[in-house]
């Protein structure tokens, strides 16, 4: 009698955590964010989900961002970590098409082949475009002013744009998060007005990392 109540307690105590209802689902990696969707890879197929959108494989997507998503599997919440798979025990381990020692992002094209991935400044999300032939990180005022980044005290400076030459300053940020990549002091140019629409991720983040291609498959991963 003693042994089914300690049975029940702890069966009790695995339905808390999350466990006892992954035992039959698949192993799960989270490979990042594409054009605002999640990218799993289960049982070696890939798979884009939008928030509220079901897995044929039994799980719902809920919400994500570039670090985690979070996912529904009969009715528990669990956490699918970026770069990493989830087990049918809830454990995490690395992904097959990551480094496990290693902060790496891979990022998908877009319907035009443009490179969007989402980050942070300032610990605030923010969707960049990769972009090589930026010189450094870029941004306008106004999204600058959104993130808190106070610009004006950096140094004036004039930049050549697509609809000519811009008044900007240069400024430092302490730090620059894209994915599971974070890299410190990166300089920024911050553009006067609306432009460019979204932050532009230059070469001044990308000249810090190794920037590679497996075939459409563009990955950022941190040099150390």
């Amino acid at each position: 009698m003693i042994r089914a109540k300690r049975g029940c307690w702890l069966a009790g105590i695995a339905l808390w955590l999350g466990l006892s209802t992954v035992a039959a689902a698949p192993a799960i990696a989270y490979l990042g964010v594409f054009n605002g969707k999640a990218v799993f890879l289960v049982d070696g197929k890939r798979e884009v989900l939008a928030p509220g959108d079901s897995s044929v494989h039994g799980y719902t997507l809920r919400a994500l961002n570039a670090s985690e998503a979070s996912i529904e599997i009969d009715g528990q919440r669990l956490r699918v970590l970026a770069g990493a798979t989830l087990g049918s025990d809830g454990s995490h381990s690395a992904n097959p098409l990551s480094a496990p020692s290693r902060q790496e992002v891979k990022i998908f094209p877009d319907s035009r082949g443009m490179y969007f991935v989402q980050g942070r400044i300032n610990n605030q999300s923010v969707q960049f475009l990769v972009d090589t032939g930026a010189t450094t990180v870029s941004l306008s005022s106004e999204m600058a002013r959104r993130l808190g980044i106070d610009y004006r005290h950096g140094q004036a400076a004039t930049a050549a744009t697509a609809s000519g030459v811009s008044q900007g300053y240069m400024v430092t940020l302490p730090k620059v998060d894209v994915g599971m990549v974070s890299i410190a002091n990166v300089e920024a140019m911050v553009l006067e007005g609306s432009y460019p629409p979204m932050a532009l991720l230059g070469n001044s983040f990308l000249e810090k990392v190794e920037m590679n291609r497996d075939g459409v498959v563009m990955t950022l991963r941190r040099r150390y």
